[in-house]
């Protein structure tokens, strides 16, 4: 299988993105940042240089052009798979909860 192909077997369609996303882990009072490459209706592909552990669950804030402005998709996703790049990781996110209102963004 080639990485982004239209043969890829997963069961939700991707979209490519290049969005930045800002995330707050359990527990810790920061905020953190990623960018956001892929997404689909039950998750995202996120790039940062944060160490997170699978199965830790975040607070995502997706920030994504509306107009002429920025909007925030608000949602909360668990870490499902972490691969060490060169600089920093790539991870797998599948959302856990997501407001009705926001599902729709």
């Amino acid at each position: 299988m080639v990485w982004g192909t239209v043969h890829d077997r997963r069961k939700y369609s991707r979209a490519f993105l290049d969005l930045p996303i800002e995330f707050h882990i359990n527990g810790v009072p920061d905020a953190h940042g990623g960018i956001a490459v892929d997404g689909s209706e039950i998750g995202f592909l996120m790039y940062t240089l944060q160490n997170i552990p699978e199965g830790e669950q975040l607070n995502l804030s997706v920030m994504f052009p509306n107009g002429f402005e920025l909007a925030n998709l608000e949602a909360r996703a668990e870490v499902v798979r972490r691969v060490r790049q060169k600089q920093g990781y790539k991870y797998g996110l599948r959302v856990v909860r997501i407001d009705k209102d926001e599902h729709i963004k």
